[in-house]
């Protein structure tokens, strides 16, 4: 039987939460397959990865998703790459096409073939993604935190309850809120 994957030199991915579009291309830039990547079942998408070169550049733009999936490509001895989504749109624009899985696959795939790599942006390794997302969900927390504050403050306000303490979950804000 003969491996549909030998001639693949590169690729691109549209990636998705359930699924990736995937388009795989020859060293002269032909389309070699255009296939649906799932991601509900690990292992399979694990045992499908590998079934493609072992170093296969693979280019996924930085949107939402990329990052497990760019890990498990990786994993798969891949190369993962990542691309500028909005240099991408932009790209998409200019050669008027239309918004597809399909075709989103296809134009990032074109990326590796490109002279210089004007649409590659750094992917950060896991634990710099790992504190970036701390920080970022601190800052949703403390966000949060404040419109809390702020909501209490004003419901205290509209029934005429004025306090002069400066944090209302702190010493005697909290056992002035049990009181009410």
């Amino acid at each position: 039987m003969r491996n549909r994957y030998g001639s693949v030199a590169y690729g691109g991915m549209d990636v998705h939460r359930k699924f990736s579009s995937v388009t795989l291309r020859n060293a002269e830039g032909q389309v070699v397959a255009r296939e649906r990547l799932d991601h509900e079942d690990r292992r399979k998408m694990r045992e499908h990865l590998r079934r493609w070169p072992a170093g296969t550049p693979l280019v996924m733009e930085a949107s939402f998703g990329w990052p497990w999936v760019s890990d498990e490509v990786e994993a798969a001895g891949h190369r993962p790459l990542l691309s500028n989504c909005y240099k991408v749109e932009q790209m998409r624009k200019a050669r008027g096409q239309v918004k597809t899985n399909a075709k989103d696959a296809d134009l990032v795939s074109l990326l590796p073939a490109e002279p210089t790599r004007w649409w590659e942006v750094w992917r950060a390794p896991p634990e710099v993604r790992d504190l970036r997302e701390w920080m970022r969900h601190r800052a949703d927390l403390v966000v949060l935190q404040t419109e809390v504050k702020n909501r209490v403050h004003a419901l205290l306000a509209r029934h005429g309850v004025f306090h002069p303490f400066s944090d209302l979950f702190g010493g005697r804000g909290r056992a002035f809120l049990h009181r009410l």
